[in-house]
């Protein structure tokens, strides 16, 4: 086995937990993660560390958009009007498991 594939294997639970974290407190999955690779990679930049960060930032918030999308629950909204739960149109939702996919 490949020492990459090992890294990986060893960080892969710790992307998990902290991506967790940050999905169900809603933030600070960087604020965690952070600090605990750089105590893990000492050899790795902070730029490198902060990079990875990023990414899983990225994928966290990609997984949340899908599942708001699939719930139909993105609103399209004027700014010109206070938040009070209307909206001016539902845009809909996106069902993967229709053939062919509609949205």
């Amino acid at each position: 086995m490949s020492p990459e594939f090992q890294e990986f294997i060893r960080l892969a639970p710790l992307g998990v937990l902290v991506g967790a974290y940050g999905t169900l407190v809603g933030a600070g999955g960087g604020s965690v993660l952070v600090p605990i690779l750089l105590i893990l990679l000492p050899q790795e930049t902070s730029a490198t560390v902060t990079a990875i960060s990023l990414a899983v930032v990225f994928f966290n918030a990609y997984s949340g958009t899908i599942a708001y999308v699939r719930m139909g629950r993105i609103v399209v909204t004027d700014t010109k009007f206070p938040r009070d739960g209307r909206f001016l149109e539902e845009i809909g939702y996106w069902d993967p498991s229709k053939e062919p996919v509609s949205a």
